[in-house]
């Protein structure tokens, strides 16, 4: 969705691509971040893992109660733009 809107807008195409291309990296780097860091140390990368784990877990809750009230919200400006 968000790199539709990036080729979809006005803006001039060296920046449509440069848009295109930061978005990518972002998305990719929550992937390759963990990665290299297993590659390089894994012990300590495992250490920061599972921290990050047990902080979801114990606020699992409150995150899927704020991802539903952003998606209610984006739906509602959604609809309401398209009065």
């Amino acid at each position: 969705m968000v790199l539709t809107v990036i080729m979809a807008s006005e803006a001039s195409v060296g920046t449509q691509i440069g848009a295109f291309v930061a978005f990518t990296f972002v998305v990719l780097a929550v992937i390759e971040i963990p990665l290299v860091g297993y590659l390089v140390k894994p012990e300590q990368t495992q250490a920061i893992m599972q921290q990050l784990h047990n902080w979801v877990w114990a606020h699992r809750q409150q995150l899927f109660q704020a991802s539903l009230a952003i998606l209610g919200i984006m739906l509602l400006f959604e609809g309401v733009g398209n009065l």
